[in-house]
């Protein structure tokens, strides 16, 4: 409250406590963690975490000492409602995924929903993303690209997004960039080839890790390339066609 010269009594709403900071964390690379990232999982009052165990590796490695809360596809729906009460009573919660920014891929977007229908305020703390970051190294045209994620298990629904993939990347000259896990990687690049046999295709994998590389070429000769790697194959995969 101020007074003005005419002692007009002027009421200035109060900003809004932040609830929920989405925080970005690194994709693999600890170092990539942002200033503003460290100094906000300092302050929060409860984290909620994928996998507690990995959160963990992330908070010794900065000295952070913070409470942990298991949040993950299997209990979102369960503790939805006991995490938005808590933040109506005054708490501070912060939310991470396993690699990267939140939501994207991961689990959290309810929990946003929610805490935008009570009215309650959200910050979003940017930082690395694997989608942007495989983007740009990929040397594929950056200007305009799809992010499909990865794609559902089940065929039906699959050729579904592939078909209408394949006619809007005929029309509009897109890069599509879709995850897929290690053991799956290369029947999954084969499942690909047959909707996109003379595209380009760039496999980037252990993206900011000590073994990062990118394997570009045909399908064909991606496939070769990973095939011929001894043992098991590792690493999460980036799929930019």
């Amino acid at each position: 409250m101020k007074l003005t010269n005419y002692d007009t009594i002027i009421f200035v709403n109060e900003p809004l406590q932040t609830s929920l900071y989405v925080i970005s964390t690194p994709i693999g690379n600890l170092e990539d963690m942002t200033v503003r990232g460290i100094e906000t999982l300092k302050k929060i009052d409860t984290l909620l975490c994928e996998d507690t165990r990995r959160s963990a590796k992330l908070l010794n490695h900065y000295e952070i000492k913070a409470s942990m809360m298991t949040f993950a596809d299997f209990n979102e729906n369960k503790i939805l409602n006991q995490i938005t009460q808590r933040m109506e009573n005054g708490e501070v919660f912060g939310l991470v995924s396993d690699a990267g920014t939140p939501l994207v891929s991961d689990p959290g977007y309810k929990l946003v929903r929610m805490l935008i229908e009570k009215g309650l305020k959200i910050e979003v703390i940017p930082g690395a993303s694997a989608v942007l970051t495989s983007l740009v190294g990929s040397g594929k045209t950056p200007d305009k690209f799809l992010y499909l994620g990865f794609l559902s298990k089940k065929l039906s629904k699959r050729t579904k997004i592939l078909n209408a993939s394949k006619i809007f990347k005929q029309e509009t000259d897109t890069t599509l960039i879709l995850y897929e896990a290690p053991t799956r990687i290369i029947k999954f690049l084969r499942e690909l080839s047959e909707y996109f046999p003379e595209a380009e295709v760039v496999v980037g994998r252990e993206l900011t890790k000590e073994h990062e590389e990118y394997l570009r070429g045909s399908f064909e000769e991606v496939i070769e390339k990973l095939s011929s790697k001894k043992g098991k194959i590792k690493g999460e995969f980036t799929v930019l066609i």
